[in-house]
């Protein structure tokens, strides 16, 4: 498996260009009855979220979009007898474009948090955790968040790492430690740059995206282990239970035929599979520690 980190045809893909429609309908199923008529209407999923965090979503040497997220919204399309149309969207953009309804589903390594249910909701499809990353000589130093008093880290905005690193940033204040900045970037990609370039010394990624980028010869390693088990989710609209009905039947018909488990162990990722998709799961079904 070949492991993209920061693309260069990643970078230059300006917000909201289309990347990932077939231009091919799919054919009618028995679920497409579940879509929202304005889906129906438009005759196109269209799902929104950044591209430059591989094994997700990336876009390979030639341009073309790949990733677990790509295949498996493509799957899920199918059964729902919509193409999907992908958009390239920075996390930060993605609830105020979900509201505009500028696309219907909000997605990438979009962890479903308590604040952000409270202006969208989730269908959760994969489990993950969070894992600091830096470079190998930074090891010694840094192995949990509690450790970063003194240092710098880079988050992008709008993301669970903001949440993180500004609670850790209150810490060593309330504990008297040596201050923490954190540099706050638009972008994942634009997070690990800051890291590889010394301007920080640690970002937060996700657990599958992180194995990838260590994997990849990027000289960066995973510092200490795993933490907060999360649920990545595919965001919709506030209160828009007919999309959700027909994500959770879409993904479930996946999960069902052997094509989730085929498309995770294809990006290696098999061991953050769910059994089933879960609506808001951090507040329905938390995840244990």
């Amino acid at each position: 498996m070949r492991f993209f980190g920061i693309s260069n045809a990643a970078a230059t893909v300006a917000t909201l260009a289309l990347l990932g429609f077939t231009g091919v309908a799919n054919a009618e199923t028995e679920l497409t009855k579940l879509l929202p008529q304005g889906v129906r209407d438009a005759g196109v999923l269209k799902v929104g979220g950044p591209t430059a965090i591989s094994p997700y979503m990336y876009v390979d040497e030639s341009g073309k979009l790949g990733g677990v997220i790509h295949d498996l919204m493509n799957a899920v399309g199918e059964k729902l007898g919509v193409p999907v149309e992908f958009s390239n969207i920075n996390y930060s953009a993605l609830i105020p474009a979900l509201q505009a309804e500028r696309v219907d589903v909000g997605i990438g390594t979009f962890t479903d948090t308590l604040q952000r249910q409270e202006q969208i909701d989730f269908v959760d499809y994969i489990k993950t955790n969070m894992v600091l990353m830096g470079r190998p000589e930074t090891e010694e130093r840094i192995k949990a968040v509690a450790d970063l008093c003194g240092f710098t880290a880079a988050s992008p905005s709008g993301t669970t790492s903001e949440i993180v690193m500004k609670a850790q940033v209150d810490k060593c204040k309330e504990e008297g430690k040596p201050g923490m900045n954190v540099l706050i970037v638009p972008s994942p990609a634009e997070a690990q740059l800051q890291v590889q370039t010394g301007r920080a010394d640690v970002f937060i990624q996700a657990y599958g995206v992180g194995i990838g980028i260590q994997a990849s010869g990027q000289g960066l390693e995973i510092l200490g282990e795993p933490f907060r088990p999360e649920y990545h989710g595919a965001g919709i609209s506030k209160g828009n239970k007919e999309l959700a009905d027909a994500l959770i039947a879409g993904f479930k018909a996946v999960m069902e035929d052997g094509s989730y488990a085929e498309i995770l162990a294809k990006y290696d990722i098999s061991v953050l599979a769910l059994d089933e998709p879960v609506f808001n799961g951090t507040s329905t079904k938390p995840l244990a520690e």
